[in-house]
This record gives structure tokens, sequence and C-alpha cells, in this order.
């Protein structure tokens, strides 16, 4: 792998955590809790004593949020390697 490639994997994953950085609070930490600590979605409700279809709700909001900021960028990336 080259250092521009390197570089442009660097710069895509900051764009990626800068998406879910900006995510509101609550989508932000239901994302975090699915994806990074790979709870399910009945594990967060529990966690977080809310019910399972606003978890469901929740990760909806955020996976499209992250889509309509990202897709541009993660189609260059997949493109251009």
């Amino acid at each position: 792998m080259s250092d521009f490639e390197s570089l442009d994997k660097i710069l895509v994953q900051q764009k990626i955590d800068e998406a879910i950085e900006n995510l509101p609070p609550k989508c932000k930490e239901i994302f975090l809790l699915s994806r990074k600590n790979e709870l399910t979605y009945t594990q967060i409700a529990n966690e977080l004593d809310i019910t399972r279809k606003t978890v469901e709700n929740q990760m909806g909001i955020a996976l499209k949020k992250l889509r309509d900021k990202l897709s541009p960028i993660l189609f260059l990336f997949v493109w251009y390697f």
C-alpha cells in the first residue's frame, strides 16, 4: 500500500468519525453501542431503559444521516481503489 493510499484511508476514516460525532446525542450513543460495543438492539434497550423500537428508530435515523453525509465520499473512495 502506498503512502498516498494510506493517507486517503486515514482521511476517509476521519470523515466517518466526524459524521458519527455530528449525530444527535441519543443517535450517537445508540449507534456506538451497536457498532463499537457490538450490543444487540435488545441489550441497548435494556442498558438505556428504552424500548427496542426506540433503538430501531434511532439506528434508522443514525444510518440515514451517515449514509447521506458519507455516500459521496465513500463512492469516490471505492471508485478510486
